[in-house]
């Protein structure tokens, strides 16, 4: 991982920071927080680890040199030490398979924040909802999960990429049997 300017200094200490507060956040959540909040502290908590894993993995693994005003970035983290340690080792095949599941990772991680906090605002909605029979309804455990599945389904149809572009990645650059096409 290169810290050669201020940008990464930045970046690396935010990360940092950020972490520490999460984790504290995060213990708080676990001992501090009401048994009475049972539900909803489970989604703080899972919101507050998402959180955590994309500082982390923004911060130290990819670390995003941006172009502005493009649409692009170089991947200046872990990510790019992987890259050459694999492009040199095994081909240039697998170095750039490292970079593109690690960007594709860091938009998985998105999904499930904005899936969590979703969740929680309907959660919220649950809570201070006047109808009992709706209430009961939506703090079912089985409802809360078949509805977070769905979202996240749903998030990702959204957020990345189409079937052919990933089946394109997976036949070009996994070489398992299973993504082969039979001649």
């Amino acid at each position: 991982m290169l810290v050669e300017e201020l940008y990464d200094i930045a970046l690396v200490s935010v990360t940092l920071t950020s972490s520490f507060s999460q984790l504290y956040t995060l213990a708080l959540i676990i001992w501090v927080t009401p048994k009475s909040m049972s539900q909803y502290r489970y989604f703080l908590g899972l919101y507050t680890f998402m959180d955590l894993a994309y500082s982390f993995w923004i911060g130290i693994v990819v670390t995003p040199r941006f172009f502005f005003p493009g649409t692009g970035c170089i991947v200046q983290g872990l990510a790019r030490d992987l890259f050459y340690i694999f492009n040199d080792n095994f081909g240039q095949k697998y170095g750039e398979a490292v970079i593109r599941s690690s960007v594709m990772f860091w938009i998985a991680i998105v999904v499930l924040i904005i899936t969590t906090q979703d969740y929680c605002l309907i959660y919220r909605l649950a809570v201070v909802h006047t109808n009992q029979v709706f209430h009961d309804f939506l703090v079912k455990k089985t409802v809360l999960i078949v509805t977070f599945i769905c979202g996240t389904i749903f998030t990702y149809a959204i957020a990345v990429p189409g079937s052919s572009e990933i089946n394109e990645i997976l036949q070009r650059y996994i070489s398992w049997r299973i993504f082969r096409r039979k001649a």
